[in-house]
């Protein structure tokens, strides 16, 4: 089961609300205030990228495992799986410059397949947050 488009601007306007409150957070308590309305205001009105690719696997079980592994669980998220023996995957990692851009990742996983989906903000300077996010998965399963 995919994300709405709300609910993936909700995770990353809280990610984004997140960075700007550990930003603002050296002007002390009215700084991560600011900082963290800011980032929130932002995260609304940027744009957001999405990107999907698909990848062939050999080993399910292994896959699912590093899946698990790598993926950061949102709160309140579980690891789905229908019928046909389908996974689907949430979480949310670092990506873009520093790693510091949160960028959603959405796996659907079958026996011969995983479907990967980024999503992620991208303002005036582009970071290639969703391609870098896809590329640090893949790298991880290798």
């Amino acid at each position: 089961m995919r994300l709405t488009e709300k609910q993936i601007q909700d995770i990353l306007s809280q990610g984004l609300a997140a960075l700007g409150e550990l930003g603002g957070s050296f002007g002390g308590i009215g700084g991560r205030h600011g900082g963290a309305i800011g980032g929130a205001i932002g995260a609304r009105i940027t744009p957001t990228a999405h990107l999907e690719e698909t990848i062939t696997i050999t080993d399910m079980t292994s896959t699912l495992a590093r899946l698990r592994e790598f993926l950061q669980k949102l709160p309140n998220n579980t690891v789905g799986e229908d019928a046909q023996e389908t996974y689907t995957l949430i979480g949310v990692i670092g990506s873009g410059f520093l790693n510091m851009n949160p960028c959603v990742i959405e796996c659907e996983l079958s026996s011969n397949s995983l479907k990967i989906f980024a999503h992620a903000k991208e303002g005036l300077i582009k970071q290639n947050t969703c391609r870098k996010g896809i590329d640090m998965l893949k790298k991880e399963l290798q």
